[in-house]
């Protein structure tokens, strides 16, 4: 009749915790319900008691606008349908209501041992969720900075400004490095902000590679940046391709449009063979598709131009006028 503790799961943190309890009250409603049927008013009572003691709990717990507070959401109508249900079956003939035991009287010590949910363990929750909420919002901070100037670079890159868009790059880098042992002490803070400079910093990297050199850069010189950072920025990049492919069109520069298509052809067909995507790049496979589109266009396009000039320029000048 008691709730597991944390500390009797050696395998698994707060944010593993406070989900599977969240559960477990929506199966222990389920449960209380079949006993209900069979009249059983103890047990009954008992997940009342148990569940009433996990709201008051996770009432003090500020779970934002996350997913938790979703989820947490359900035990207050967990709690109201049980009270509904205890009400319901003590107005039946024949069905006897236990008398619960009376609260502690104020300056009275209570026996740990009596309690069905450890309120000093769920206060030690709190308290590391404070810090670890604390923590990331310094995260997301410093990320908005470096975020802005990954992007900054992107747009150097398109200017020509290649060293200056290095630089910035450069400095981005630096700041991740320095945020390292920070994540690597708590995985939970790469997700969001952080794998976005990332992706950003993979993107303008690889652009600047490709600008410089015509390559595209392997993951292994991009680290820090994981296998989902690194395939977001390489998906990315093949719209700054495009973007410079068009620029290049205008000076009917049909070598480096060709150049742009390739490119982003072999990144396409490179990424679709891959098995197992994520969700957030496997979505991202269709902008790819439809550059390539464009590219194909554009190369079409200037083919035509080309062959047009060298038509006029073949063409006879005509007969001059006899007198």
């Amino acid at each position: 009749g008691r709730l597991v503790r944390l500390a009797q799961l050696p395998h698994a943190s707060y944010h593993e915790y406070l989900p599977g309890v969240i559960g477990f009250a929506q199966e222990l409603q389920r449960y209380a319900l079949r006993q209900g049927a069979r009249r059983d008013m103890a047990s009954l009572q008992l997940c009342k008691q148990l569940v009433e003691a996990l709201n008051a709990e996770l009432m003090l717990f500020d779970f934002r606008n996350g997913p938790l507070r979703v989820k947490y959401d359900s035990v207050k109508y967990v709690v109201r349908r049980m009270e509904d249900t205890v009400f319901e079956l003590s107005l039946q003939e024949g069905v006897e209501v236990p008398v619960g035991a009376t609260p502690a009287a104020e300056g009275v010590a209570v026996d740990a041992s009596t309690l069905v949910v450890d309120g000093a363990e769920f206060e030690v929750m709190r308290a590391e969720m404070e810090a670890y909420d604390a923590q990331r919002e310094d995260v997301i901070k410093q990320c908005r900075d470096m975020q802005k100037a990954a992007k900054t670079s992107i747009y150097q890159l398109h200017r020509g400004n290649l060293d200056q868009a290095k630089a910035q790059l450069d400095s981005v880098l630096a700041q991740v490095t320095e945020m390292m042992p920070t994540i690597n002490a708590n995985k939970g803070l790469r997700a969001g902000s952080f794998s976005a400079v990332l992706e950003e910093y993979a993107e303008g990297l690889l652009f600047y590679r490709f600008l410089k050199d015509g390559l595209v850069l392997p993951m292994e010189d991009l680290q820090p940046c994981n296998a989902q950072e690194y395939l977001g920025g390489v998906l990315d990049l093949t719209g700054e391709v495009c973007r410079w492919a068009v620029a290049q069109a205008t000076k009917r520069e049909t070598a480096k449009v060709e150049q742009a298509r390739e490119m982003v052809e072999a990144v396409l067909g490179s990424t679709t063979s891959l098995s197992g995507l994520p969700g957030n790049v496997y979505k991202k496979l269709n902008g790819v598709e439809a550059t390539l589109k464009k590219l194909d266009t554009i190369a079409y396009e200037l083919s035509l131009t080309r062959k047009s000039g060298a038509a006029t320029a073949d063409a006879p000048e005509p007969a001059a006028n006899a007198e």
